[in-house]
This record gives structure tokens, sequence and C-alpha cells, in this order.
């Protein structure tokens, strides 16, 4: 059995090489003959690194089972013939994360402020909420083929006497279709977890569960250190050292990798993509407002604390700022923005006041959620951008534009034309205009 393990995952490994070279070409072959934008949502280097071990950890156990029923001619993952030992073997060549023990909670540096993975944040199951993992389940999966294809995959297959649309690499069938890829694999191994679930694709929250301002700190410790002056002694996040606004104040850091894809406008200096907690923030003004709206009050709340407490060390002031801001981030979503969405109604009966810390309470994002529910948000963003002066009137110097012409465009920030942008204009469009109601059409 060890001999066959180890061989199915070499195999896994070429086959997962072959899939990648072909998966690029493939999509580059679209995006020239589609002119689909080059603007990729850029995964962080250690999601993509378990996204990827996930991959190979899946696809050996595939491989394992079919080989398996060719020499035994039996189920491989039948109880009895491959162990638990086996399956955490495949898991470390694979370079999935090791299994979290609940003693690593009882470490003193992890006491006193939340870690920025989210794990631990529950002592007794370390793992709920915490980024890279899987999306919790509410109702069992259901593939077409058991284990990772999904409805439609397989064609001529009907589903409740129906054929449903093309799906995978029949995307030759649906000409005129954008590539869409959302759904990371996720190592969905831990000690006493059954091999068959195992074996079935789980997905991954790239991000914690947590309402913890992981948008702006991030969600990863290399992730998190990259944006913090480590060089300061005052526990602020670093800041763009090129352009400030006519007042001084700052915007978000560029991107490590320089030229970034970022548009550029004509005749202005140019500008690169930030970089914040959420490599989304580039994907609209609205949103890189917000964020240079949370570096800005990161940075202030901190040089206030250093003023009030002069002994504290730079990383105290740091996570203290950094409690400061996800509580702001928690009374907004949950006082502000949600009873608004469910109705007030609906927000007592189902959340209602906050009685005090549950242990029992698993904080998870469900799947269902993030691939349904909350897509919702997408229908309430309207086609049209607004900015709007201090009388909420179409603003002189900074005319509506279409959303399509925001996106990745730091420029139209910093500065646009002749004049030098403030977040104003396009904040009070944001505040001045209702959302869309297309998502009541949905």
């Amino acid at each position: 059995m060890r001999e066959l393990l180890i061989s199915s995952f070499q195999e896994s490994q070429r086959m997962l090489h072959e899939a990648s070279l072909h998966s690029r070409q493939r999509r580059s072959s679209a995006s020239s003959s589609m002119h689909v934008s080059p603007f990729l949502r850029q995964m962080e280097p250690e999601t993509l690194e378990s996204s990827r071990a996930a991959e190979l950890f899946q696809t050996t156990l595939h491989v394992l089972d079919n080989r398996g029923r060719q020499r035994y001619k039996r189920d491989v993952m039948a109880p009895g013939l491959l162990s638990q030992e086996d399956v955490e073997l495949i898991a470390e060549l694979s370079r999935c994360p090791p299994v979290t023990h609940p003693n690593i909670c009882h470490q003193s540096h992890l006491n006193k402020y939340s870690s920025i993975s989210g794990l631990c944040n529950n002592r007794q199951n370390p793992l709920r909420g915490v980024a890279s993992t899987p999306l919790v389940r509410w109702l069992p999966a259901e593939y077409e083929d058991g284990g990772r294809e999904p409805k439609g995959w397989n064609q001529g297959r009907l589903h409740n006497g129906f054929q449903l649309p093309p799906t995978g690499d029949s995307i030759k069938a649906a000409r005129g279709c954008m590539p869409f890829f959302r759904s990371n694999a996720a190592c969905a191994i831990h000690r006493g977890s059954d091999i068959r679930q195992a074996l079935q694709r789980q997905q991954m929250n790239g991000i914690t569960s947590f309402i913890d301002a992981s948008t702006v700190y991030g969600h990863s410790p290399r992730l998190q250190s990259s944006l913090r002056d480590l060089s300061g002694l005052d526990g602020k996040l670093a800041v763009n050292d090129q352009f400030r606004d006519h007042t001084g104040r700052t915007y978000p850091p560029s991107v490590a990798n320089l030229p970034s894809a970022c548009r550029q406008g004509p005749h202005v200096e140019r500008v690169e993509c930030f970089r914040a907690g959420d490599s989304r923030l580039n994907e609209g003004l609205p949103l890189i407002c917000l964020h240079t709206l949370w570096l800005r009050e990161h940075n202030r709340i901190a040089e206030a604390l250093k003023h009030i407490n002069s002994h504290w060390s730079p990383e105290t002031i740091y996570q203290e700022t950094r409690k400061i801001v996800g509580a702001l981030h928690q009374i907004i979503t949950m006082r502000d923005y949600v009873p608004k969405i469910i109705g007030e109604e609906s927000f007592e009966q189902y959340i209602g006041p906050y009685r005090g810390y549950d242990p029992t309470t698993d904080p998870s994002t469900s799947n269902v959620f993030a691939t349904a529910a909350f897509r919702f948000g997408h229908g309430t963003i309207s086609p049209i951008l607004q900015r709007l002066n201090e009388s909420f009137q179409m603003h002189e110097h900074f005319p509506h534009l279409r959303i399509s012409s925001t996106f990745f465009s730091p420029w139209r920030i910093v500065k646009e034309g002749q004049y030098t942008v403030e977040l104003k204009p396009t904040l009070r469009g944001a505040i001045g205009t209702p959302a869309s109601t297309a998502s009541a059409n949905m």
C-alpha cells in the first residue's frame, strides 16, 4: 500500500503540472480572443500554497482509488485497507497544513490578542473560522461523481429529467461566456475524519470568518507583516511613499511587484495598484476610498495611543489599535448594515443583542452563504458611479463615471486631470446614491 500510495502521489504531481500548463494556455487564448480583463484576482501566497496542497492531496486520493480498484479489485477507501496514517501521510506529502491540536492555544503569545488568521479564537476548537480552511456545509455536497465533479459536468446526464447548461471543458459549447474561476480546494483532513469525506472536494474560505478588520490587516502572518511600518516605533501601518493628498494625508502603499497591472490616466504621473489586507481594494473607487480611510484611521488611533501611553511598545500600540478598529468594523456591520439588509424584525429574531461569548457557536462561514446568499451584494452596485460635491450635486470637476471605467484605476483617487482628487466626492456618491435594485430581480 505504501508503494502504491507514493507512486499515486508522484502521478498526481505530473497530472497537476500538465493541467496547470493547459489551464494557463486556455486562459491566455480566451483573454486574447474575448478581450478579457487582465486584472484577475491575485491570491495571497500562503492561500495559494494551501490551495495547491489541497488539489494535490485530493488528486492523489483519486489516483490511489482508481489504481486500487484495478490492483485489488475493491474499493481502496473501504474500512481496513487505507488507514488514517496513510491519509495523513498523503496530506504530509501534499504539504497540507498539519493537524492543529487544541493545546497550541495555551501558548502565552496567543492569549491576549486574536491571531491574524483567526487560529485559537475558539480555544476548544482552534480551527473554527480560520483562514484557508474549508467552508462549512449545512447539507451534504452533491457532486455528479460523488467526489468533485459539479452537476452538468457530464453531458447527456439528466437531473430531474433535464440536462443542465454546459460546464467544464465544454466552454466551446458556450461561446461568448467569460471564464469564471472562484472555488479553490481546501485541505479537509483532521484526525478522526472520515476517509470518504476527505476524498470529497471542499471549498476554501481564503480569509477569516470573523468580523476582525482583516480587510485592513490581512489574514496571514506574512501579509500582515507586509502591511506594517515595522521600521517605525509607533505601531502604524505602512503608507504610500510617493503620493499624498493636498493636505498631506496618506494613501495605501503600492504593491510589491512593479509595474502593476492597474490602469493609468492620460497625462498624469503613474499610480501603481495599492496594497491592503484584501487584494480586491483596487477593483473600484469606493473600495479604494474605504481602504484608505481605514489605513488613516489606524494610524490616527495609533498616534493617539502612543501619546497617551508613551511606555507602550510598537507591538502593543499596533495590537491595541487593531482591537479598536476591529470593534469599529463590528459596530458598523451589526448596527448599521445587517439590519438594513435583512430587516429590523429578522435581525431581532435571528441575531438580537449581544449576550456574551458562546464557545459552542461555530462562526465558520457556510458554503451556501458564500456561494449563493452573499452574491446578492453584487446586484446592489450601480452601473454608474456618482461623484458629488458638498451639496450632494454632480461635482463640478469630477463627473459621474461608468463603473467599467473605474476598475483598477487608483489614479482617479490620487490625481485626475489638472485637479488633485479627494476621497470625498466618491464617498458622497456612495452615501448619497441609493443602491441598485437589480438584486430585487435576481
